[in-house]
């Protein structure tokens, strides 16, 4: 289900938890720098006609940038920006396929890297 914020809540990073507790948490957005670089690779394959569509989304964990594909009622992949990790291993940013990780790196030249080579594929 859709949950309204107020236009308060997001300036302040000021976010509802569980219960209805409010929480001070900053939450991650795409800036316009990276939001250019996604669109780059997005252009490029929306007119190769590989994908039709995108959605941006956010919540307390991150942001993600939603890719369709033709004729899809869950996205192709999804990039996603999370906090910083602090002492936990892994990257900021994260290629993901249908709920699994393709990739994860430090930067996000490295993750569009990853989908402009051709189609990722996870490894395991």
């Amino acid at each position: 289900m859709t949950e309204v914020v107020a236009f308060d809540q997001v300036r302040r990073r000021v976010h509802k938890g569980p219960g209805g507790s409010t929480t001070s948490r900053r939450s991650e957005f795409f800036n316009r720098q990276e939001l250019n670089q996604i669109l780059q690779v997005y252009s490029r394959h929306v007119m190769s006609g590989e994908w039709l569509d995108y959605a941006l989304c956010w919540d307390q964990e991150g942001a993600g940038f939603a890719i369709y594909g033709r004729v899809a009622n869950a996205p192709l992949y999804t990039i996603v920006k999370r906090s910083r990790p602090g002492k936990r291993s892994g990257g900021r940013y994260q290629l993901t396929s249908r709920g699994k990780v393709l990739t994860m790196a430090a930067t996000l030249t490295e993750v569009l890297s990853e989908l402009a080579r051709g189609k990722p594929r996870l490894v395991t």
